[in-house]
């Protein structure tokens, strides 16, 4: 997937590709400005990929509730 924000040209996330498997806990760590919190914005649909897409269970982010993802 690919993402920038709406208000800069420049991509923050390039070609970024993540498997989690079912149950499993995961942890982002690293130094500030990594994209941390961008990551995790993506997940509950604050922002919109500027390509590629964010499946959980085989089914793709955007067809799932924005309510139900942030609770």
């Amino acid at each position: 997937m690919t993402f920038h924000y709406p208000s800069r040209e420049k991509a923050i996330l390039q070609n970024f590709d993540m498997r989690i498997p079912a149950n499993a806990k995961i942890a982002l760590v690293g130094h500030s400005g990594c994209g941390k919190t961008t990551i995790t914005n993506l997940l509950l649909r604050f922002y919109e990929l500027t390509s590629g897409r964010i499946m959980i269970d085989g089914i793709d982010i955007k067809d799932y509730n924005v309510s139900a993802l942030r609770k």
